[in-house]
């Protein structure tokens, strides 16, 4: 059985249904509304470029499925997927494409959307978005289309930051060195203790994603205007305080938990994180047989504890192995999808082949055509999705930056694939050597 239909099986309780996929990426951004805020703890954001990653839907959907679309595929990149063995879904386009807007907040406002949707309605097709907010609801009010998961309310309440730490502690799961802070003074308790000598701790908001919503403290006078600067909010106050473990292998895995609570560990990979900022994963994750086994027996722990309180569906989670081989098998939840669950139609564990996702950033002033990339990657670009070579995942965010009106840089998202690190890493420096020699023509 294929990924998506297994989902489909956990999710409604049939492997033939038609799910309509929506990539609301970001959504905590909605879930964080009203939530406890750093201040100093944004990065910058691209909401033009992060909006047109819905395009990833494609490599998800089954071809009964459909994937609504911000704008239509770029014609040379579908047939392009089609060459290398994609089955393609239907698509559907929301009437008007608002670049700061998500997938969902344009097609809440699509009247030929909303009637296309309706007209959906057969009793067995389900609205599959990456997570759940307010909107979403509000789509499938509009639609009649039911949601495939559980209420927004549920989905923000366990993608917590807190939640996900006291969850941990009553498991008696590793958890690191830290703890939740609800007032100023226990704000700079935490911060102290948890950077002893000098060391480096780090704040969390309780709902911040990509690296948004964090401040790393490494150093005294750091602490005291962070502590100043929340001193002169309003408000109420919660924040997660972590010990900085040093030289640490971030790892991720996705939890399945079915409507009526069977649990399935999902892929686990190795997340490349730059300053707090998901890059990319490499696969197979480089864990001992222990390491592995302590992860899935969490896994399954961490799924039976969200199923009681009223989750089920992917649940991507973040964990941490240290330097000396300590497993922390849960940081945060994630209660949506995350990018390798795109991936999990064509790049299973069992295929044999080392991969890594990777993005590559692209200088561009006007709309770029596809073949120009592939052009440009002609020598690295897989020939199927067995193959050897880059496997172009995503080629919307590429003009997203163009598209909402200005000259920017664009990403290009793909999946690595070869017989050992090492050739994956040739493969990655040949691309990124190409893309850059193309750029300055």
């Amino acid at each position: 059985m294929s990924f998506v239909s297994e989902l489909k099986e956990a999710l409604v309780g049939d492997p033939d249904a038609r799910f309509v996929f929506l990539g609301n990426f970001e959504v905590e951004r909605l879930w964080a509304v009203g939530s406890p805020q750093l201040p100093g703890a944004a990065v910058s954001f691209a909401a033009s470029t992060v909006n047109r990653m819905e395009e990833l839907g494609l490599l998800l959907a089954d071809t009964h499925d459909v994937v609504v679309l911000k704008s239509e595929v770029d014609e040379e990149y579908r047939r392009y997927l089609q060459s290398v063995g994609v089955r393609l879904p239907r698509t559907l386009v929301v009437d008007a494409n608002h670049p700061e807007a998500t997938v969902t907040q344009d097609a809440v406002a699509s009247p030929r959307l909303l009637s296309a949707l309706r007209q959906l309605n057969d009793g067995n097709t389900y609205l599959c978005p990456l997570g759940t907010s307010e909107v979403e609801m509000t789509l499938s009010e509009l639609s009649g289309l039911p949601l495939s998961g559980p209420p927004a309310n549920i989905c923000r309440a366990v993608n917590s930051k807190v939640y996900s730490r006291r969850l941990c502690e009553e498991l008696s799961l590793p958890v690191v060195p830290g703890g939740v802070a609800q007032s100023i003074g226990e704000l700079g308790e935490l911060i102290a203790h948890h950077r002893p000598d000098g060391g480096t701790c780090t704040v969390k908001e309780p709902l911040g994603v990509s690296g948004r919503g964090q401040v790393v403290i490494r150093s005294e006078r750091q602490a005291a205007s962070l502590l100043r600067m929340l001193a002169k909010k309003a408000g109420a106050l919660e924040f997660v305080v972590e010990s900085w473990i040093p030289d640490a292998i971030d790892i991720n895995y996705q939890v399945l938990i079915s409507r009526h609570g069977e649990i399935s560990i999902q892929a686990i990979k190795e997340a490349v994180v730059v300053d707090g900022v998901h890059r990319g994963h490499r696969f197979p994750a480089q864990l001992s047989e222990r390491q592995r086994s302590e992860l899935l027996l969490a896994g399954m722990a961490i799924g039976r504890r969200l199923f009681a309180d009223g989750y089920f569906g992917i649940a991507g989670i973040d964990a941490l192995v240290s330097s000396t081989g300590t497993v922390f098998p849960c940081l945060e939840i994630n209660a949506r999808f995350n990018m390798s669950t795109y991936q999990n139609n064509l790049f299973g564990e069992s295929s044999g082949r080392v991969g890594r996702a990777v993005q590559f950033g692209i200088l561009v002033d006007q709309p770029v055509r596809f073949s120009a990339l592939r052009d440009a990657l002609s020598d690295t670009l897989a020939e199927g999705l067995d193959g050897h070579g880059i496997l172009v995942t995503n080629f919307a965010t590429v003009n997203a930056a163009v598209v909402s009106g200005k000259s920017g840089k664009g990403r290009l998202y793909g999946v690595i694939t070869g017989s050992s690190e090492q050739e994956v890493a040739s493969i990655q420096d040949r691309s990124e050597k190409a893309l850059s020699e193309w750029s300055a023509a």
